[in-house]
Order: structure tokens, then sequence, then C-alpha cells
């Protein structure tokens, strides 16, 4: 700049040349700004364009600079040398000669001592005492640093030299490349090579003469001292360079290559690293020219003097020589020659040091020569060095750490990715010698670049860290020397001077870690953190941020995030974050609160550090956002919450305002957890954003104040710690105030209590934090309200930053507030009211104007709340100051009342109900006869909450005046009941502030009869009655039932909703008095009123708050269950409703425990139906209101959950039975949409392990259920036949009897039958058990019965056969029973076998005597006659008709014999039974004209005068069906053949059951009937001359009478009874089996 401003001043020589020598300056700005001064002075000319010869810089000028005493002067000289010799018109020769000449000037030279002075050799001897070992010199030193740049001069001159100048310059370079200094060799080296360089090609072989003369006259030489040893080794060192880089140039085929490579491979002996070096630097070009079998031979000598070589010399030499041949036979040789082969089988030689030695020397110098080409054979290195570590000889192990260094300081960063997993291996070997050597090689990575050391020093200084604590101390020892490796390398002084704490702290954690911290935060840093350093910080921060210790995870923390400032390069950080960030958001979610605010800053600093969210953060802010949402501990949401923040504040306002909605809209979130994070992450964004959060204040206060009414209290806490934040950061200024004040002011007046609550938490924290005080004051409450703590410097404060106008409607607000219906916001305000206010009644008088409007909005709000707080405020005030506001207070009321608004309606009434109370009496009797008008209109105000509101006003009206109050309002309500419909309301809230006003209303209201008007009356009255009116019940119910039974709807649905409202409104303690009112009225004689009644038992079950399930349950369904038979229909629908909402209130589970109370009901109302249909000759007892839709879901669910759930099996079974008369006594249609949910789980019950009991009894249900469900049951046909053929092989004989019985009526519905009856008749002829044979014959019979015509005829035939085999054939040797069941059984198949079999068959058992092919029942067998006969009775009893058709003399052949059998009893009661069953049924066919009735009587006749009891009963049991109906006039010509001897037996016979149906039989056949003239028909027959007249003695009219008396009996009935079973009991009944 200086010469610059100078004026021109080209003749001044010194200027030009210091200008000239500028232009070569090092420095950049330097050489530009001299060379625009160059231009300005106009010295850029070229000599062409005839620049003056003096104007131009003689190299001779520049010598002086290249002497002198700076380094960037002597290397502008160099440069500026160089041009000038380039630009002179001379030749170089002259330059060349001075160049020497100062060469020589500035060289050693031998000082002189003066030979006169005796003292001057002595001084001098005394100079140049040596310590031992090291040799005197007596030269100076001369200038190398000048000589140094006189050869570099020289060869920056080289370009202009001559062929003729090279001799000598060559000739001049060796001399100087003997120099005592390395520096001036090393550029005398530099030129020379330079030179050859650039003229070797054209004058190689002018110069190659003067190098090769060199070797001759060295070897001619000899040696000299040690000092010219290694000057000639320097010397030789530099020649071999020329002639190395002068080979070059030669042809390929010149056969100087060869002799010079000879004399170069000669030279490695030398025992000079240096000339080896070199001579390894010439060989690679020089291999190129030698054949494939010349390098080979080569590559061999050179291995052998590896391994082999004499001395240390001789083999580092070789293997500096194999280094460079194979680095100019290309990698591949390594393969090829092997090279790899032979130097490892060296290192593995155990007998020969030497050998191992010479092969780690070729290891370390191929990858120094190789450099990144022998990094793929590091990796098979790698495990002979770490064996070599541990070698016995020191030679090898240092020549093991040398490789170890070279292979280090070569490799690349993938290099490093391929050796580190080989290491860390080695770290896991269980030899500590492999371990030594990996940790060794791990300290020997200090040696690799910068780069590759910073990507690999995170993961080598951990796991060296882990071998400090190694069992064995050389591993431990070799750690540590790692780590100090590692540490030498540090280039921060700080940390450098800090090594030795961070390494202890590393090696002793426990111990040192705090202090090392300690002296890590007391250091002051004035350079950058290199990655060395990062490298020891980071592992001891980590463990700090790992500790348990809250300060050392802080301190951890805040030095992680300082420590991002100070690193220069984010990539020297970038491989430590992924070790840190972990720590840190463990740290992030910490309990302790300084823990996490620290770790949220290193976070954020971390990220700025880095630069941004890079691929270490990618996952970050998702891991904050699913930590701040997670369900975790709080402390977790919370760290993650400011972490959140802080990184966002890092991250900039863009990204923040990009994710605001995100975070807005999580506040309002389904899971409370989520709300609360993001509320908490709300409370620390304006603490990290600071002005940035300010614009996006309000809507963040919003969410604050819906989360302060949040129903869960941790949110809650969260809104209002953000919102105490929010007032804390932005309450400084009035901008700030104008954005807080009116979410405030919203939220003081919100709906919710919890956000008044908080709102005014928020207000008082405002208003404290602007008077100046915390607000943290105990023992506020109690005391008055004058008591306050504040100052007149407080409120004047408050008056200065809010101004006087929001001072005082702050100040209002929170008064009003202290009214609040909520206690919390109560504490809150009358906390903040004695905190900032100083003294109450003056503050009141400022800030009544302001309070009267608030009070008055207050009371005109829609929101109850605000209301209420209103008006109790405004009572406040009048219990504070009395009178003096009254006469203001009322006015305003009365003005309010006329107000359009009803919401001010409302808020007047509360108000004047507030006032009320809190006014003494003295003080209201002046304004009663005001007060009380303005009461009753507001109570027949048109709003229903206006009424309400005047309703508590009657209220405190009412304490004060008492009767006269009620008697000026009520009275006036009466009257416009009928008028204004708006009067009940009134009324209503009159009632519901005074009840027992309810006795004086009542009287006029319950009388009847009731109309739709008065009964809407008196439901509107009963809602609000409540514990007034149990008294009144009695006269209150009967009226309104029987208002409910009117034929008008709209008096009906009136007393409908009074009655209803009664039983809602009756307390529980009345429920004694309200159950008899309700089942009363069941009794009534008018339908409507048992209809009404039966409704209100549903109602009352529904929904009367009294009624008690386990008590009143039975009660109603007992009274419901009386109308299920009532002759009137609309009683019956309603008792069956009504029972449906009764058993709707019981709970599913429940239903099983009133399975008692409904078998009895249904048990009750069967007998009811049966005496009612006695004589009608209905056979069905229908219960009229199960037959309805749908008519057992009333109950049904009562036995089904008594058979699944019934806590034991008689209770399962009861359940079962209840069914099954429940759906006998229903019809099909209204069964139907029950079979599925019956039939499924009785068929489920039966699968499972359950008493036979509880089993027959499911069984006998689902025979029901196939009869009465019919084809709706099809589904489960296939389940249902399966189940019951199991059954049939049950233990339980009433199991199998039943199962029997319900097979056969589920064949009705099954279209093949075959196959079940092949299957019958196969388990039939299997059987061992007699019991499992009689239900398979059973079985059989009833499969007959129902579905014989499906049977085929060889399937019959072939029943007919086994049956006959095992009932008939084997009667001798089968019970009772199974005969009995046999016979049933080949009865019923015979009716479906052809024609001439069944006549076959009927024959044979008709027979005298069986054939001996018959079996065991052989001839006068009494048990086959008994078989026989008992076959034909049930043939003649089932299928009378068919015998009567076809088979008549044959079968009454065969029973007249049975009859005559006296050796066997059995046959003569089967005798009796068959022939009064074909009798019967020959009279129905023919009448009078029978013609067997005269044949068959007498035989009649005769058995029953048998010597056998049981036959006298059968016959007289027989001859009571024969004579009952349509039968009896057919026997009345034939009385004399067997009345008399039913007379006797009816008379004086010894059996009490042959006299019972004897008498019937007598009853029945002389038509003796209960009534006047009921014993003409007998009289007549019984006279001389009648019919029966033999019989009159026995028949005398005392026992006409008698007989006349008995009951009268059904036809069914008498021929059940009569006709008996065909077993021993009533299970083997045929009707039970068959369905008959």
């Amino acid at each position: 700049a200086a010469l610059l401003a100078a004026p021109p001043a080209a003749s001044s020589n010194d200027a030009q040349r210091t200008l000239f020598l500028a232009r070569h300056d090092p420095d950049e700005d330097n050489r530009a700004t001299a060379e625009q001064v160059w231009s300005l002075y106009g010295l850029a000319q070229s000599k062409e364009a005839g620049v003056s010869p003096g104007l131009r810089v003689q190299p001779a000028d520049l010598l002086r600079y290249l002497t002198h005493e700076a380094a960037a002067v002597r290397d502008a000289a160099v440069g500026a040398f160089a041009e000038a010799v380039a630009e002179s018109e001379q030749s170089v020769a002259p330059a060349l000669a001075k160049l020497f000449a100062a060469f020589s000037q500035n060289s050693p030279k031998e000082e002189e001592i003066d030979a006169d002075d005796p003292f001057a050799a002595m001084d001098r001897k005394r100079q140049l005492a040596t310590f031992p070992g090291e040799e005197a010199s007596s030269r100076s030193a001369g200038d190398p640093q000048a000589r140094a740049a006189i050869m570099r001069a020289l060869g920056a001159v080289a370009p202009s030299l001559t062929p003729r100048d090279l001799p000598l310059v060559s000739t001049f370079l060796t001399k100087v490349l003997g120099d005592d200094d390395e520096l001036v060799r090393d550029a005398a080296m530099t030129a020379g090579r330079d030179m050859i360089e650039l003229h070797g090609a054209e004058q190689v072989q002018q110069l190659l003469p003067v190098y090769e003369k060199y070797f001759d006259k060295q070897a001619a030489g000899g040696g000299g001292g040690a000092e010219d040893e290694a000057k000639s080794d320097n010397v030789r060192q530099g020649v071999v360079v020329f002639l190395g880089a002068l080979a070059c140039h030669l042809d390929a085929a010149d056969p100087k290559i060869r002799q010079i490579l000879a004399r170069l491979v000669s030279v490695l002996s030398t025992p000079s690293e240096a000339v080896q070096r070199s001579v390894s630097d010439c060989l690679p070009p020089l291999m190129k020219a030698l054949t494939d079998d010349e390098r080979r031979a080569l590559v061999e000598s050179l291995l052998a003097q590896v391994t082999d070589g004499e001395g240390y010399a001789d083999r580092r030499g070789a293997a500096f020589g194999l280094a460079g041949a194979v680095k100019g036979c290309g990698i591949s040789s390594l393969k090829a020659y092997g090279i790899m082969d032979a130097v490892k089988a060296a290192v593995e030689d155990k007998k020969n040091p030497d050998a191992r030695e010479g092969a780690l020397m070729a290891f370390e110098l191929l990858n120094l020569r190789l450099g990144r080409l022998f990094e793929p054979y590091v990796i098979h290195v790698l495990p002979m060095l770490l064996v070599c570590f541990g070698d016995q000889s020191e030679h090898v192990r240092e020549a093991t750490i040398s490789a170890a260094r070279a292979v280090m300081g070569q490799l690349s960063a993938q290099g490093v990715k391929l050796v580190l997993p080989a290491l860390m291996k080695g770290l896991e070997d269980n030899a500590w010698r492999t371990k030594q050597g990996s940790v060794q090689l791990m300290g020997a990575m200090a040696a690799c670049a910068p780069k590759q050391l910073g990507a690999c020093l995170p993961q080598i200084v951990p796991r060296l860290s882990e071998t400090l604590i190694d069992t064995h101390p050389k591993v431990v020892e070799a750690a540590q020397h790692a780590l100090k490796a590692i540490g030498d390398v540090i280039k921060n002084p700080e940390i450098e001077a800090l090594s030795d704490y961070l390494l202890g702290a590393i090696a002793k954690p426990a111990e040192l870690t705090q202090p090392c911290l300690d002296v890590l935060l007391e250091m002051t840093f004035v350079n950058v953190v290199d990655a060395p350093s990062l490298a020891l910080i980071v592992p001891v921060l980590s463990r700090g941020l790992r500790d348990r210790r809250a300060d050392l995870k802080k301190k951890a923390a805040k030095i992680a995030g300082n420590m991002c400032a100070l690193v220069a390069d984010p990539k020297d950080m970038s491989p430590y974050v992924p070790l840190l960030l972990p720590d840190i958001r463990k740290s992030l979610i910490d309990p302790i609160p300084e823990v996490r605010a620290t770790a949220a800053s290193a976070l954020a600093s971390l990220i700025r550090g880095m630069g941004g969210v890079d691929e270490h953060f990618a996952d970050l802010i998702p891991w904050l956002t699913q930590t701040l949402q997670s369900d975790g501990p709080m402390t977790e949401r919370s760290g993650a919450a400011q972490g959140l923040a802080e990184c966002l504040a890092v991250l900039g306002q863009e990204h923040f305002e990009a994710m605001l909605p995100e975070i807005l809209a999580g506040c309002h979130h389904v899971a409370p957890h989520v709300r609360e994070g993001h509320l908490t992450l709300l409370r620390f964004l304006p603490l990290a954003l600071g002005h940035l959060f300010e614009p996006h204040l309000q809507e963040a206060l919003a969410e604050v104040l819906t989360g302060l009414a949040d129903q869960v209290e941790a949110v809650r806490d969260a809104a209002l710690s953000a919102g105490r934040v929010f007032v804390e950061e932005f309450s400084h200024s009035g901008p700030s105030l104008d954005l807080l004040l009116p979410s405030i002011e919203d939220g003081i007046s919100s709906e919710n209590w919890r956000i008044r609550q908080s709102a005014t938490e928020l207000m008082g924290s405002m208003m404290f934090r602007i008077a100046g005080t915390s607000g943290k004051v105990l023992n506020l409450e109690g005391g008055s309200d004058d008591e306050g703590i504040s100052t007149e410097a407080q409120g004047r404060a408050l008056t200065q930053t809010l101004g006087e106008q929001r001072h005082h409607d702050l100040l209002a607000a929170v008064y009003s507030l202290r009214s609040d219906p909520t206690l919390a916001v109560r504490n809150a305000a009358v906390h903040i009211w004695k905190t900032v206010v100083a003294n109450t009644p003056r503050t009141l008088r400022l800030v009544l104007p302001h309070l009267m409007r608030r009070l008055i909005a207050g009371l005109s709000a829609a929101d109850d709340d605000r209301r209420q707080t209103a008006s109790r405020c405004l009572g406040e005030l009048v219990r504070k100051l009395g009178e003096r506001v009254l006469g203001e207070v009322f006015p305003i009321f009365s003005d309010g009342l006329a107000n359009s608004e009803a919401a001010t309606r409302e808020g007047v009434c509360l108000g004047l109900a507030e006032v009320l109370a809190a006014a003494r009496k003295e003080d209201l009797e002046q304004y009663i006869g005001d007060v009380v008008p303005v009461i009753r209109d507001a109570l027949c105000d048109e709003e229903e909450g206006v009424r309400n509101a005047a309703g508590a006003a009657f209220d405190a009206m009412f304490r004060h005046g008492g009767a006269d109050v009620a008697a000026d309002i009520v009275p006036a309500l009466l009257s416009k009941l009928e008028t204004d419909d708006v009067a009940l309301e009134g009324l209503k809230q009159v009632l519901k502030a005074q009840p027992k006003i309810l006795a004086s209303v009542l009287p006029k209201l319950a009388a009847p009869p009731i109309d739709a008007t008065r009964a809407a009356t008196l439901g509107s009255l009963a809602e609000v009655a409540g514990p007034a009116l149990p008294p009144h019940l009695e006269a209150l119910f009967p009226p309104l039932l029987a208002a409910m039974g009117s034929d008008d709807p709209d008096e009906s649905e009136a007393a409908t909703g009074a009655a209803t409202a009664v039983l809602r409104a009756v307390p529980d303690e009345a429920h004694y008095l309200l159950l008899p009112e309700v089942i009363g009225g069941l009794e009534d004689e008018s339908p409507g009123v048992r209809c009404a009644a039966a409704k209100m038992c549903g109602v009352f079950a529904a929904e009367a708050p009294c009624f008690d399930e386990e008590d009143d349950v039975p009660q109603l369904v007992k009274g419901l269950f009386e109308l299920f038979i009532d002759d009137d229909e609309s009683v019956v629908s309603a008792a069956w409703t009504a029972l449906g909402v009764v058993m709707g209130v019981v709970a599913k589970e429940d239903q099983a425990h009133y399975l008692r109370d409904v078998r009895g009901a249904v048990e009750t109302a069967r007998e009811k139906v049966r005496r009612r249909n006695r004589g009608a000759g209905v056979k069905d007892l229908l219960i009229p209101a199960l037959c309805l839709p749908k008519g057992l879901a009333p109950i049904v669910q009562v036995y089904l959950q008594g058979v699944l759930v019934g806590k034991n099996s008689e209770v399962r079974e009861s359940a079962a039975e209840g069914l099954r008369e429940a759906v006998m006594s229903t019809t099909t249609a209204a069964l139907k949409p029950h079979v599925i949910p019956i039939t499924g789980p009785l068929i489920r019950i039966l699968g499972d392990k359950y008493p036979g009991a509880v089993k027959s009894a499911i069984l006998g249900a689902l025979a029901v259920m196939i009869d009465k469900g019919g084809p709706a049951l099809k589904p489960f046909v296939p389940q249902l036949q399966t189940t019951f053929v199991k059954c049939l092989s049950d233990a339980n004989r009433s199991v199998r009897q039943r199962a029997a019985a319900a097979l056969g009526r589920l064949m009705t519905l099954q279209p093949r039958v075959d196959p079940l009856v092949g299957d019958l008749v196969t388990a039939l002829a299997s059987a061992a058990d007699a019991g499992v044979r009689e239900a398979m014959l059973r079985a059989i019979a009833g499969v007959f019965a129902h579905a014989g015509k499906g049977v085929q005829t060889p399937t019959a035939e072939r029943a007919r056969d086994a049956i006959f085999a095992v009932g008939i054939s084997a009667a001798k040797v089968v019970g009772d029973a199974e005969m009995n069941a046999a016979a049933l059984a080949l009865a019923h198949v015979a009716a479906w076998i052809p024609d001439d079999t069944r006549a076959s068959l009927i024959d044979r058992l008709g027979r005298d005597e069986l054939s001996s092919t018959d079996g065991p029942g052989g001839t006068n067998d009494c048990r086959g006659r008994e078989a026989r006969a008992s076959t034909l009775a049930a043939l003649a009893r089932t299928r009378p008709e068919l015998i009567l058709a076809t088979h008549a003399a044959a079968t009454l052949n065969g029973l007249v014999r049975a009859a005559k059998d006296e050796a066997c009893v059995s046959s003569r009661v089967g005798a009796a039974r068959g022939l009064a069953s074909i009798a019967r049924a020959s009279a129905l066919q023919s009448g009078a004209s029978c013609p067997y009735l005269p044949k068959l009587l007498p035989v009649l006749g005769k058995l029953l005068r048998d010597e056998s009891a049981d036959v006298r009963i059968a016959t007289a049991g027989a001859m009571h069906v024969l004579c009952v109906g349509s039968s009896r006039d057919a026997v009345g010509a034939h009385l004399g053949a067997f009345v008399p001897q039913l007379a006797d037996v009816a008379v004086g016979d010894r059996s009490k059951d042959a006299r019972y149906y004897a008498d019937r039989a007598v009853r029945s056949v002389l038509r003796i009937m209960d009534a006047p003239d009921g014993l003409t028909y007998a009289q007549s027959v019984l006279k001389a001359g009648g019919t029966a007249s033999a019989a009159r003695g026995k028949l005398t009219d005392v026992v006409l009478r008698r007989l006349q008396g008995l009951p009268d009996e059904e036809e069914e009935e008498a021929s059940k009874v009569a006709m008996g079973s065909l077993g021993a009991d009533e299970e083997d009944d045929d009707e039970v089996v068959l369905g008959d």
C-alpha cells in the first residue's frame, strides 16, 4: 500500500530490486500488491518492447538476498533469482560462478589460532572438549540456511542450464551432498533431481560418467575416519539417487541399466538408512526394464537377504530394496513371486529371530513404499503382528512396533474399518499376549493420519479404557502406554495440560471422574478442541452422564454442551454424537429437575454445534415427541418437553412455527398423559424462545386455559405451570398485558370452575409480579377482610402499570370471585384480595361502580355459576352494608323483572334471593309489600330458569314472613291453575321450597274423580313434593288408578304420568306404604283398574327409587301371574308386559333367584285353568298370557339361568321341570321365537356330567318342546337324535325312559327313520344290561308309534323278530319291565307290517302252546303266556280299530283264553284291559248293535269276581273306561251281564282301588249325576223287571246317593287312571312313552 502511494521512482535500482523481490513473496497478498505496483511503474513490459537493460534486475543483484537472515526474504529471492537468470541476456555461467562463490563463503571454515599466543591453543582445546562418544570439530558451521537457499536457487535455475553447464553443476552438487547440514543436503538432492528430470533425457550420456566416476573413485580410495565415513555416506546416498534418476532416461535395452541396478542393490548393504531409502526410491522405474525372470531372481535374492542377512544393515537394506522392487513390479508381484508367503513363513520361524525381524521389516517397508496399495494385505498381517508383539526377542518386538506404526500410519478410512474389528476381537482373546498386541496396535494408530485417527478414536479409546481393568499387568501397562500415545498427539494446549487428569479418569472412573470434571469446568479454553482431545474427553463425559450422582451428571452435561462450541470442525464431533446422545437422552428424563435442565441445554448446544439436525439427530425430534406423549412417569414427559423446547429454539422460528399446530393439537388429545406433555412443552417454550414466542401467546394461552379445566389433576397442574410462565415472561409491558389479560378475563368468567380457579391464580401471579410481591404469604385465613398485607406503594405500582380503569376492574373481579360457588376459587380470590388490597372498605368504595356493573352482568349471565357468584357477592354486600343498599337494590330488581331477556330476569331473582337471605327481618319489613308481588309474578314467568330462581326467593322470603307470605302467594297460584298453565310451575317451585304446603293443596286436587287437568297437576306437584307424599298415598293412589282406567285417552295419559311421578317421588323409607297400594289395585273388580295397576307394577320396578328387588320381585310376580288368566284380554296383556318390565330390571345372572316364585305362580295358574276347563273337554292347560306372541319372554330367562347356573342339582332339576310346565302352558305359535334360545342350552347341559334327575327333567322339557315346537326344531334334529340315543344307555332309569319317549316324538320331524330303527335293533341285540334293553324297546315302540309309516317293511320285520326274541321267546329270563316294554314295542311294530304277517303274529300270540322253537318259554310256561297276553292286550289298547277290522276273532280268542288262565294273574289282568279296549272300540263303531258286547261283557263280569284283587282292580278300571262317554249308551242294553258283579265290587270288595274304580263305573253306566233328578235312570233300570234289577240289593238308594256325590271326571282322566300302566310305575305308562 505504501509503494502504491509513493511517487514513481523507476530510476531507483534498490526500489526496483525490492519490488522485483516482492513479486515472489511467499504471501499471496504481498505478491498481488507487488505485481500491481510493478505494472504501475511500467516494469512489466518485456525486453522485446524495448525496455532498457539498465532497468532490468540482474541475477548478481539478488545474491545478497539469498543469504538474508529472514526466511521469507530467502524464499522470495529463490524465485526472483530464477526469473532474473531466465530474463538475462547473458549466459547462466556467470550467475553460476557467483552462486558457487556465495556457497563457499557461507560454508564451514577452519578457525585460525594465533601461534604466538600460548593460551589461545589451550582455550581452543577447552572449547573443543566433548562428551564421550562425541567428536570435536575445529570448523565453524557457516550459514546453513543461506547454503540451503543457494541450493534451492540452483535448482530453480535448472531450466536455464545449458548442456555445457551440466557436468559442472553435477560435480558441484556431488560435493555439496557431503555438507554437514541435512537441510543443505536435501536441497542439493532436490536440485540435482530437478536438473536430471529436465535435462537427463537429452544429456544422459554426458551426465552418466560423472556419477560412475564417483563410484570408481570411491572403490579405489578406501575409507577414512568416522567423519569422512559419514560424509561419504551422504554423498553416496545423493549420487545413488542421481544415478537412479538418470537411469530412468536410459533405453530399456541399455545394458547400463542392469549395471546401475546391480550397483544400487549392492549399495543397499550400506549401514545408512538414508542411503537405503534413496536406493529404494530409485528401484521402481528401473524394474520395468527387467525381464520377468530377472525380476523374480532379484526379488528372491532380496527375500533371502531379508531373512538370512548377516547383519542388521543387510536385512534392513534388503527390506528397502524388496519394497522398491515390489513397487516397480506392481502389487500383483506379491502373489506372483510368493513374497507374502515367504515373509509369512519367516515370521512364523520360531527358531530364527533374525528371520522374524527381517520379515517384520519387510512388512514395515512394504507398507511405507506401497502405501494404500498394500492395505488389502494389512488384515492378513495383523495376526502376525499380534503374535510378534510378545516375541522373546527384543529386536523382533522393536521391529513389530515399527511395522505396526507403519501399518497404522498408512491406513485409509476404509482400512481403519477393516482393521478395527480384528483388533477388537483380539481384545477378547484369552491369551494375554494377543490382547497386549491388540492394545499396542491400537496405540500405534496414533500414527494414523489426522482424519483416520479422528474416525477410529471413538472406538479405540472406550475399548482401551475397558482393558485398563484387565487381570494381566502387562495388558494394563500396554493400554496405559496406548492411551498415553493417543494423548501425545493432542494439539490443544489446554487439553494437553489436562491429559493426565483425563487419562486418570479413564483409568479410574469411580475415583477420578469428579476431579477431572471439576478441572475441565475450571479450565478456560482459548484454542479449538481437536479429535484426539475429544477421544479422551468424551469417555469421561459419558461416564459422568451415567453416574448416579446428580452433581456429576450436571457437570458432565454442562461440559458436553460447552464442548460443542470449541470444536472447529463438526465432523470431529460427529463420531462422538452416538456416544453422548443416549446418555444425554437418559439425563433428559432424570428425576432431578436440575439434571434435566442441564441436559436440555447440552442437547441444544450439541445440535447447534453440529449445525442442525443431521443424520445423528434424525430420530431425536420424533423421540422427544414420542416421550412427550408417553404414559410413563411425569418426569420423562417434563424432560422431553424441556429438551424439545431447547431444540426448537436452536432450529429456529421457521421450524417452531411449522410444529406449533401439532403442539397445540396435542393439548386436547384424548389421552390425558399426551395433554399433560404438550402443556408442559408450552411451559418451556417461552423460556427457550423468548420474544419469538410472543406472537403466538394468545393461541397458546387459550390451550392453557382449556387445560385448566381438565378432569385429570396432572394436566391441570401442567397447564397452570405453563400459565404462570406466560405471566412471568410476558407481564412486563403494556403490549404484553394486552395479549394476556383478555384471555385471563375470559378464564375467570368460564363455566368450568377449574378454569376459573387457575385463571384467578394466574391473575394473582400477574398482580403479584407487578406489585413486586411473591404472593407466598402465610396465615391469610381468618380475620377480617380489612386486614390486608399490601402497601400503598404496591397499589400505586399496580395502577401505574395497569391503568386505573383496568386496575379497578381487576379488583372488582377478584372481589366477586370471593363469592364463587367453588371453594377453591373463593380461596384463591381471598388470597389475592388480602395480598394486593391494603384497606378493604376504602377499596370497595373505589371499585363499587365497577363491581355493580359486573354483578348485574353476572346476574343476567347464561352460566349458572356466574349468576350464583354475582348473587352471593350481592348478598355479602348487603350483609356488610345493610339497609344502606336495600333502597338502591330493590328498585333495580323490579326494573330487572320487566326486562325482555330471560337471563336478566333469572339473575334478578337469584340476586333477590341472596338479598332476602342476607338481610335482617327488621330491615325488610318496609319492603315486604313490594317484594311479594315481585316474587308472585316471577313464579309465573314463562321461563323455567326464572321460576326456579323465584322459588329460591320465595324460600328466603318465607323464612322471614312465614304463613303470611304463603297466604299471599299460594291461593293466587291455585286460582290460576285452570287459566294459566304456568301457575302450576310456580306452585311446584313453592312446594319445592316448602313441601309442607302440600297438605293444603292436595285435598282439592286429589278428590275423585280426577280429570286430566288435575291429574297432570298432581303429577307435576309430586315431582317436587318428595318426602311430603307418603302420608297421602292412600288417598292419592286409588283415584289415580281409576283415572288411568278411564276411557278418555287424555285423562288416562295424564293420570299415568301423575302416578308415575308419585312412584318416582316416594323416598326409600316409604317403601312399605307404596307397594301395598300398587299391588292392591291388581285385585280390583274393575278391569281398567287392574290393567292400570299392572302397568304401575312395571313402572314401580323400573323407576321407583324405593324399589327393592329382593323383596319386591316375588310379590310382583305373584300378583301379576294372578292376572295371567284374567278374563279380560287387556288385563292379561298389561300384566304380561308389566312382568316383562319387572324381570327386565333383574340382572340376567340373578334371574335364577326367583325360580321358586315363578314356578309356583305357573303351577297356581295351571291349576286354576284346570278347574276352569273341567267339563269343557279342553285337553291342554294353556295360560292365556303365555299364549301371547313371545309369551315366555318374561320368564324364560328364569328357567334357563336356573338350568345353566343353578347353585345345585335340585335347582337345575326344578328349573327344567318348570320350563316343561311353562312350555306345556303355551301354544306352538307363541313358543316359536323361543325354540332356538331354549333348545340349544338344554342340549349342551345334557352333554355335561350332571345327576340323572337333572338330565331326566331336561329330557322331559325337550320332549314337550318337540311336541309344541314342531317344525321350528328341525335344525336341532341331528343333535337331539344323537343326544337321545346316547341317553338310552344312561345309568339312570328315569333318564333312559324319558330319552326313549323324547326319541319317539322326535321322529315326527325326521324324514328318514330306517337308519335309527336299524341302530336301535342292533343295540337291542347287543345290550347286556336289562335296563338298557328296556329303554331300547321303549324307544322302538315310540319310533313306530310316531313314525311307523316311514319305516320300510324289511326294517319293521327285522324289529319284530328282534323284539320277539328278546321279550317273548325269552320271557322266562327277563323282568316285568323289560317284558312289558317288549309287548308294547311289538304291538306298535305289528301295526306296520303286512296284514298276513300281522295275522300270523297274532295267531302265534293267541295259541295255547309255543312250539319247541319258541325258546325258553316252552309249553305251559307261565311267563310265556303272560308275555303273549300282554302283547295282545297292548295291541288291543294301541290299535283296537285295526284289530276289529282284520284280526278280531284271533285276538279275542287269545284274550279270552288268557282271561281263563287261572295260573297267571298277569295274563288275566292284561286280558281284562285288552277285552275292555276292544269292547269300547266296537261300541263306538257300532253302538248298541255291536256284535261283540254280548260276548265280551259276561267275560268281564266273570273277571270282576276273580280271586285276585289285581284282576278285580284291573277289570273294574277297564269297566270304568268302557262305561264313560259315548260308549255308555251301547252297553245300556247289556247291564244285566255285568252290573250285578260291578255292584258287588263297589259295595263289598276288600280292595280300596277296586271299589274306587267300581264306584265310578257304576256312576257312569247308571248315569248318576249331581242333580235333583240325577238318580232317575239308575232307579228305573234297578227296579224289578229292569235290566239291572239283580243289582238292586247292593245298589240301595243310600249307595246311589253316595255315588251321586262323587266329583265329575273327564273321559281322558278316567282312561288314564283306570287302565293303569304296562309296568310297575308311572314312567312305564305308554302315554308317557308314546304321547297318546
